[in-house]
């Protein structure tokens, strides 16, 4: 079924016009580039995994407005296996931007352990302390225990009145068992491995590593 017939009924009269604003309808804006900023350390450790996280990227258009992207953009040619600058490309809508950053030798490694201060600061920044390596001069020695195992002190330069880090129940090269108190003695050039820890006020390498 369908509506046949309309009738209008009405009175006549004098008509009366109403004015109504002009209406304009904007284009959409048109990107005109994006920006970075952010407060992410520019320095990498060599094989160290790039993250844009703390980089904000912000596209901006040509009405004067601006967005912060998030998933949209993405983050190409840098390679963080190759020391020196690096540049990071960030692309956003056939727009390009770059956010340099320098790949150094990784610290904590076996080629490049940490110093006392610098396994410290690992320690208190929670970063880096996990299968890291660091140099010291033994400045306190232990006893073996029965597990072979000797509790010892390293410092920068030997001395108990330095920043002191711990090697709690070490273990010797590849993991043997110390032998005698004279394995570890004051004043040896040593490396350790292992995970850095903080135990109360006490730097330290966990226990049973090397």
């Amino acid at each position: 079924a369908g509506v046949q017939t309309v009738t209008v009924s009405y009175t006549e009269g004098e008509v009366t016009e109403t004015a109504t604003d002009d209406i304009t309808v904007n284009a959409p804006a048109t990107l005109t580039g994006i920006t970075l900023s952010g407060t992410y350390p520019t320095e990498f450790g060599q094989g160290d995994t790039f993250s844009s996280e703390g980089i904000v990227v912000t596209a901006n258009f040509d009405d004067n407005t601006t967005a912060v992207v998030t998933s949209e953009a993405t983050f190409t040619g840098y390679d963080m296996s190759v020391l020196g600058e690096q540049t990071v490309t960030v692309s956003y809508e056939g727009q390009e931007a770059t956010y340099t950053i320098t790949i150094v030798e990784k610290k904590g490694t076996a080629t490049n352990p940490y110093t006392v201060a610098e396994a410290r600061a690992a320690i208190d920044a929670n970063a880096g302390v996990t299968g890291v390596y660091a140099q010291g001069i033994v400045s306190q020695a232990g006893t073996v225990n029965n597990s072979g195992q000797i509790s010892y002190y390293i410092s920068a330069d030997g001395l108990t009145t330095s920043d002191q880090l711990q090697a709690y129940k070490g273990k010797g090269i590849d993991g043997a068992d110390f032998e005698s108190d004279d394995d570890i003695q004051v004043g040896d050039v040593v490396v350790i491995y292992g995970n850095l820890k903080k135990y109360n006020s006490i730097y330290e390498f966990d226990a049973n590593k090397l």
